[in-house]
């Protein structure tokens, strides 16, 4: 018999409970994560059109811009195609919702954005390049993203 002042044994429960209770805990920590790492929707309407011709607009002023730029060969391969780049994926984020300002060409396919991620790509070497004074032959590319937004439905 047991003294007052000693503890109290544990309930004797049989052994595969703690077996029971680890795994609870290790689904429950998957399940959080897998939760936490899965891509947020993007909203399912998308944009309007007003905000989409908006971004349109701000997006070939800015592409005739670099276009202008090219054309008088004021900016490096470098600088126009990093530019581009940058152009293009602020108008899919923009246009769509998708946070595009840092997706590489992949993470753009994966979101959709096929057309988006062949001109991100076609700007992919020159943009990481070493810096040079090589003047840009970079026309084509600005036509192909110019191609792309103006072509964009909302």
């Amino acid at each position: 018999m047991w003294a007052a002042e000693q503890p109290y044994p544990p309930v004797g429960y049989p052994g595969w409970w703690w077996l029971v209770g680890v795994l609870a805990m290790g689904g429950a920590v998957v399940a959080a994560l897998a939760a936490w790492r899965r891509p947020r929707p993007v909203d399912a309407a998308g944009r309007g059109r007003a905000e989409v011709e908006a971004a349109r607009r701000t997006c070939l002023a800015a592409l005739d811009e670099l276009d202008e730029e090219c054309r008088v060969r004021r900016v490096s391969e470098h600088d126009l195609h990093h530019r581009l780049s940058a152009v293009v994926r602020a108008f899919v984020a923009e246009s769509t919702g998708i946070d595009a300002l840092a997706m590489t060409p992949g993470d753009l396919r994966g979101h959709g954005q096929d057309r988006a991620a062949e001109i991100v790509a076609r700007c992919w070497d020159p943009q990481f390049a070493e810096r040079t004074d090589h003047r840009p032959g970079g026309a084509d590319a600005v036509a192909a993203a110019r191609t792309l937004v103006a072509g964009w439905q909302a």
